[in-house]
């Protein structure tokens, strides 16, 4: 999930340190500013540094190790430093590399750890998070949980890590639409690591109400969020094609984490655009599993209020049909022995008929 930065990036930023950057733009700039933009590199630089070091601990000797740390520099703990949305954002950045490269070197945690607070801070650091930040924090959690589904003896450390460096949700205030969104985005990897690791699914779920915490079937959330959900829960398709077994735990969890299916979606374009995206997963999901159709479509259903009958009946609709028609063209080159099956969901889904070749 995590990708990388590219090493001329890292060293562009490595430019901007205190110590290694050029005199002239530092000078002319305010201090505050400075500290912001140094850190803001710090934290990323920091993310990439994590994941070198948890690949390949021996290319880093003590000698080596202390100087790039130094190099890199000390967490700025200002108040402006600390309330800038990009520094959030990338503290954050560099606490999912944390969760990454511990579930690949677990007795690393400690060193790993050190190093991400020397320069980067704690969660007591950030404890007014801007919507930004929020977004960030929601988005560290999907690491964890993939952390803890690749490397489930990992799951104190992990835990002990989370207590460092992220806020219980019932510790952020009121969340920002954004955040909503990226929390709901997380929630797609909860799914997948069930999904992958059924028996971590305690732990995991643990974690979730923790972290990201239950539905709340009270607040009448905006069309993206309600969007992300439809998203989301095409995604859990997906795992449950991949682990059928895992349905019903996976339709529980949802239930729980996302809420039940909203009917007045349908008639909101961002969830109806979101709508005609989840059908093409659809297919895709059906196509990789076909003996697990019921299961697939039993949870969208459900979970959705699929079908939306008017979905592809609006202009951005008939748009969107060649799209999921070019899902359904993959999906049956995927599995060409279920193709009439498909052929019938797509028009279940859609409400769109194909129409047969005259004279053949």
């Amino acid at each position: 999930m995590y990708k990388t930065f590219r090493v001329a990036i890292a060293l562009f930023i490595l430019m901007q340190l205190p110590g290694i950057i050029g005199s002239g733009d530092a000078a002319a700039a305010p201090q505050w500013y400075n500290g912001i933009v140094a850190q803001r590199g710090r934290s990323r630089v920091m993310a990439e540094f994590l994941q070198a070091y948890a690949v390949n601990p021996g290319a880093f000797d003590n000698a080596t190790l202390a100087s790039y740390q130094a190099a890199i520099g000390v967490f700025d703990d200002a108040l402006l430093v600390r309330l800038d949305p990009q520094v959030q954002f990338f503290y954050f950045q560099a606490c999912s590399s944390l969760f990454i490269s511990v579930a690949r070197q677990p007795e690393l945690a400690a060193k790993l750890s050190n190093m991400l607070q020397s320069s980067c801070g704690t969660a007591a650091d950030y404890k007014r998070l801007t919507p930004k930040g929020q977004a960030g924090r929601m988005l560290v959690i999907a690491y964890m949980l993939e952390g803890i589904a690749r490397q489930p003896e990992a799951y104190t450390t992990m835990l002990e890590l989370a207590q460092l460096y992220l806020a219980p949700l019932d510790k952020l205030g009121p969340l920002a639409p954004e955040a909503k969104v990226a929390r709901m985005e997380a929630l797609s990897m909860l799914f997948e690591s069930m999904a992958r690791q059924p028996e971590a699914t305690d732990m995991l779920k643990e974690v979730t109400l923790t972290y990201l915490g239950a539905a709340d079937n009270t607040t009448l959330e905006s069309p993206d969020v309600r969007a992300a959900r439809i998203l989301t829960i095409a995604t859990l398709c997906e795992d449950i094609a991949r682990q059928p077994e895992a349905a019903s735990d996976l339709i529980a969890a949802a239930l729980q984490f996302c809420g039940p299916a909203r009917p007045a979606d349908q008639y909101l374009p961002a969830p109806r655009h979101a709508y005609r995206q989840a059908v093409a997963l659809l297919l895709n999901a059906v196509a990789r599993n076909p003996g697990a159709v019921d299961a697939i479509t039993g949870a969208f259903d459900e979970l959705t209020g699929a079908p939306f009958t008017g979905a592809f009946k609006t202009a951005a609709g008939q748009a969107d049909a060649y799209y999921v028609f070019s899902a359904l063209i993959d999906a049956v080159a995927e599995n060409p022995e279920v193709k009439a099956q498909l052929e019938t969901l797509f028009t279940t889904y859609t409400g769109l008929e194909i129409q047969p070749a005259f004279g053949l």
